[in-house]
């Protein structure tokens, strides 16, 4: 449930800088998107590791950033691929990005939880 709302925290965060890069920069979606997705990173990787993985990892804080992130970057590949698809398919997609994020983050949730649970925030052994 804690990685849940910490993805719901990163998704208005993903959102938001989106929004503000889109609509109020005129950036594309595309480039945008990196943007968005970066900070979303570190705010939902601040936040499991202070809420939702709170115990001990087998890593130090460092090495623990370094695994999050090369899993973010797999969920961010199954993200990306469906919201470029979005958006090159459909031109309400371009113009509503945001829009666009919502189905491609409900797939890349799925697999960064498998791989923060089982990899970046493993627990220590006891």
């Amino acid at each position: 449930m804690r990685f849940a709302v910490v993805g719901g925290c990163g998704f208005v965060v993903d959102a938001a800088v989106l929004a503000v890069a889109v609509h109020g920069y005129g950036m594309g979606p595309i480039a945008a998107r990196i943007i968005s997705f970066s900070v979303a990173v570190m705010v939902t990787w601040l936040l499991n590791r202070t809420f939702t993985f709170n115990e001990e990892t087998m890593h130090g804080p460092t090495r623990e950033l370094v695994l999050y992130v090369l899993v973010s970057v797999t969920g961010f590949a199954s993200n990306f691929t469906v919201y470029a698809a979005l958006i090159y398919a459909f031109e309400w997609a371009a113009q509503y990005p945001v829009v666009a994020l919502v189905p491609s983050s409900l797939l890349a949730a799925f697999v960064n939880y498998l791989g923060s649970a089982r990899i970046a925030f493993r627990p220590a052994k006891k």
